[in-house]
């Protein structure tokens, strides 16, 4: 990503308008006419999307490399976000242990226990995704006021620790908004299971559109809160004046930079799927594809949550750039001018 950030940008954008015609082809040889028009549609709509918004390439670029160059100088949120993946896993182990002995009780009580598991279940993932997202913010924001040559020792670790301490309250009252969407979400799509009810259909989705938005939203609102140690509530509030002013470029260079990070997870994932296919294959053939896939689905997890590092630290970077763009200048004078030259600053 460092080397080659532009063509990974433009190839995962022509690589998404191809594959929507491969469906498209795909639907109408199959005869389904109503899904072929849709890729159509949607191939249509990638192009023009990747036409008007190729003038912000050389920004998305830029923010890219910057990410991948600090990354390469200190490499511990990767670290920090693979820990993250132990403690949920022995987080999940618990849980299901609780959700069996929750069965033994009788049906009302057990409706209301396995709602509230549900519950703990999305908010205890969440906060400790956000913390993993707040401690590499951290570092990024650290690394754009002060730049490389005023860099403090250990800046993760500091960046951790007000994580789970000063500003731990905060990523539990964002994460929480999530959680009780996802809960609703939960006992909604377990309603539908007793039957078709278009209603429920439509709040189903409708309840998904938000909880997406709100996610989306915290990603910025949390960067806030890790750059500045802001409440939850004002960083919030921030984060709207920020997206009402600058929120198009916001989705635009999360959009050209996001193709690059789903293309690498999935990259990841089948590189690991080959080498595991390719060992089983010698040592236990019969069983070559169950454990290919199974590395493949080893391999993604792993890489996303590398390139959910990544994400947080152009999310930053945006930030940091929309809410004080000369400090960018006092730290690092030559990528402030590449950022000037191709965004030409942020209204704030």
């Amino acid at each position: 990503m460092k080397k080659f950030a532009r063509q990974l940008i433009i190839f995962t954008m022509v690589a998404s308008i191809l594959w929507c015609i491969v469906l498209a082809i795909v639907s109408f040889h199959l005869g389904s006419i109503a899904g072929g028009i849709v890729f159509i549609i949607l191939a249509v709509l990638t192009a023009l999307f990747f036409w008007f918004a190729r003038h912000r390439i050389p920004f998305a670029t830029a923010v890219l490399k910057c990410v991948s160059h600090v990354l390469q100088e200190y490499p511990a949120p990767t670290f920090y976000a693979y820990s993250s993946l132990l403690v949920i896993a022995f987080w999940f182990v618990a849980w299901i242990w609780a959700f069996t002995w929750v069965q033994a009780y009788d049906r009302a009580p057990a409706a209301g226990l396995m709602i509230f598991l549900i519950f703990s279940f999305y908010w205890t993932g969440q906060v400790i995704k956000n913390v993993v997202h707040v401690t590499a913010s951290g570092l990024f924001a650290t690394w754009y006021f002060m730049g490389s040559a005023a860099m403090p020792s250990n800046p993760t670790s500091k960046a951790f620790r007000r994580a789970m301490t000063t500003s731990f309250g905060s990523i539990c009252l964002g994460s929480l908004l999530v959680a009780i969407l996802k809960t609703l979400r939960a006992i909604v799509d377990g309603a539908r299971r007793q039957g078709d009810n278009i209603c429920l259909c439509l709040l189903s989705c409708f309840i998904g559109l938000l909880d997406r938005l709100l996610q989306y939203f915290n990603l910025y609102a949390f960067a806030q809160v890790a750059i500045y140690g802001k409440r939850y509530c004002k960083a919030a509030k921030d984060t709207w004046e920020l997206f009402k002013s600058s929120g198009m470029a916001a989705i635009i260079n999360d959009n050209l930079i996001s193709g690059v990070l789903t293309m690498g997870a999935i990259l990841g994932g089948a590189s690991a799927a080959f080498v595991g296919a390719l060992v089983a294959s010698v040592l236990i053939d019969d069983y070559w594809f169950g454990i290919g896939l199974v590395c493949f689905i080893i391999g993604i997890s792993l890489v996303m949550l590398t390139m959910e590092v990544v994400e947080s630290g152009v999310c930053t970077i945006f930030v940091c750039f929309a809410m004080d763009p000369h400090a960018l200048e006092r730290s690092n004078a030559e990528l402030y001018q590449k950022f000037h030259d191709t965004y030409k600053g942020i209204k704030v």
